[in-house]
């Protein structure tokens, strides 16, 4: 998990072990990962406070005097890691949590929205959103329901300690899980064939009376193993975005190009800057690269 360290301005990555629960069959049996031992999945993002405190992570962060807690679960390859801006919004705002969404286009995208429900705010997941408002538009012809959860908030840290020990609600999910059938053979199966529940990090919005929103562009989630939001779709925003920020730079991109994407390394350039400073190091990495590949 990655801590940003407001005010005092550094980043600390910290690890703890996620929890783990058992998986039963359709028929309600266990799981077994082994002749004799339970197969344990894990248990959700939502287990997240409560991890955090009892690896003591909580108490460390409260005696360095942490007052933001970034966090995000959606692999993503160009995701802002302790964005300033979202992180100075955030503390202007100065709610409980702050949440990055983008618009919701397609009725059936897979993908959770924030809303309101009974006045607090919530995300909906998508296979949990009543057929009878999924394709309700605004008078713009928006979807009604359009906030897509990203999965990328800041909270801080006196709510984080304020509900470290409260139980949230499981959800149950049907996923592929490998097991040892009854004759010890290893089972991997190709379709969904056991559940296991989960906690999600979103049912904690409930507890705050209001979340800060900011609507961003479309980033580079990795959700799937091909087509939209797979790892071709985000290679190419990348290549796109870098890009961008060579062009604003002064440079030719035809030039640089030669038959080759380019790629500006997060050592260089965070947000697009220092790029025309860096011009002649990019062109030795990509000639590096080509060579090597």
């Amino acid at each position: 998990m990655i801590i940003y360290c407001w005010p005092n301005n550094y980043l600390l990555n910290i690890n703890f072990q996620q929890k783990t629960m058992s998986a039963v069959n359709p028929e309600g049996k266990l799981l077994l990962s082994s002749p004799s031992q339970i197969n344990l999945v894990p248990s959700g993002n939502g287990e997240c406070f409560s991890s955090l405190y009892q690896s003591g992570a909580l108490a460390d962060i409260k005696r360095r005097g942490i007052t933001w807690l970034f966090y995000y679960s959606v692999d993503n390859t160009i995701i802002k890691i302790a964005d300033p801006l979202f992180i100075g919004y955030s503390a202007c705002c100065n709610q409980p949590i702050a949440v990055k969404v983008t618009e919701k286009c397609d009725p059936d995208e897979k993908v959770g929205v924030l809303c309101l429900s009974n006045g607090r705010p919530s995300v909906l997941e998508y296979n949990e959103i009543p057929e009878s408002i999924l394709e309700e538009r605004d008078i713009q012809g928006n979807l009604l329901l359009n906030l897509a959860n990203i999965s990328i908030h800041m909270f801080r840290y006196d709510f984080v300690e304020s509900f470290a020990h409260h139980n949230t609600p499981y959800h149950i999910a049907l996923k592929k899980i490998p097991y040892i059938d009854s004759k010890g053979y290893v089972v991997t199966p190709s379709e969904p064939n056991a559940y296991k529940l989960e906690r999600f990090i979103f049912d904690y919005f409930r507890l705050a009376e209001k979340v800060t929103v900011l609507m961003v562009e479309r980033e580079a989630p990795v959700k799937n193993r091909e087509g939209q939001d797979s790892p071709f779709t985000a290679r190419n925003q990348i290549f796109n975005l870098h890009k961008k920020w060579i062009e604003n730079s002064g440079a030719s991109i035809l030039e640089l190009e030669q038959n080759r994407q380019i790629e500006v390394s997060p050592l260089i350039s965070y947000s697009g800057e220092g790029v025309n400073e860096n011009l002649e190091k990019i062109i030795l990495s990509q000639k590096d690269d080509s060579n090597n590949g």
